[in-house]
């Protein structure tokens, strides 16, 4: 049986003092095991929901427990331990190269002074080969495509050997071949690496290809079924593609 690793109760968030709610009541839960894919239009709450999980921002109302403890109670050092967020925004300096942006995945497991042993490089190198960028490791961020910063991206938040993956839109901006090697990655964190993923994407043939849950937003809300039922229902398709 999986065990429960997330529980949503009953969040409704708005932004500053705006009365139009982005999510309104919102009730799920995340097991361990789970791949989840947030599908639905911009605007619509997927990022609000995606920083609501992760603990960069907090719901107005309601709560989200992580194994049990709410979120805000979490230090966020040991959040980091438990939990990575991949979001839209990659901010990097020009002047790191591959590696070294890497690196910053384990920080929190280093000692005050941020140093790396053996064991942690050992953890960069592996996850560098097994996200096949292993040959970008002395190019500088500035010098990388898109798609390879992307894996870049993800790679970091998989030295950071976190229960839980939260990716924001991961293919935004990628082509074809990309896309489908992000998903492969994705997968196989969840498949080899025993990892539970939480992922927004406008890509829904591929995402639904590799997801076992499907988080569907409308008017605020969040409609949870599995891909099955996505496909044998005419309501939620219409709430999908128009």
């Amino acid at each position: 049986m999986k065990d429960l690793l997330v529980d949503i109760k009953g969040i409704s968030h708005s932004f500053s003092n705006e009365d139009k709610l982005t999510l309104q009541n919102i009730n799920l839960k995340v097991y361990t095991g789970d791949v989840i894919v947030l599908l639905g239009d911009n605007g619509s709450g997927k990022t609000t929901l995606l920083k609501c999980l992760a603990g960069s921002i907090y719901p107005k109302s309601g709560e989200i427990s992580y194994q049990d403890k709410p979120l805000k109670d979490w230090h966020q050092k040991d959040l980091a331990k438990q939990l990575a967020l991949v979001s839209t925004q990659i901010n990097y300096s020009p002047l790191l190269k591959v590696w070294e942006f890497i690196a910053f995945g384990r920080y929190p497991f280093t000692n005050w002074l941020g140093t790396l042993n053996q064991e942690d490089k050992n953890i960069i190198d592996t996850a560098m080969e097994l996200s096949f960028i292993k040959h970008l490791s002395n190019k500088g961020m500035a010098e990388i495509s898109d798609g390879e910063r992307q894996k870049v991206t993800i790679c970091r938040a998989i030295v950071q050997e976190t229960k839980l993956l939260v990716l924001d839109e991961p293919t935004t901006h990628l082509d074809i071949k990309n896309s489908r090697a992000i998903f492969k990655l994705i997968q196989e964190q969840n498949t080899q690496q025993k990892k539970t993923i939480i992922f927004s994407s406008h890509q829904v043939e591929q995402a639904l290809d590799i997801a076992n849950k499907i988080w569907l937003f409308n008017n605020n809300e969040v409609i949870e079924c599995s891909p099955e039922e996505l496909d044998n229902s005419q309501e939620y398709k219409n709430i999908l593609y128009g």
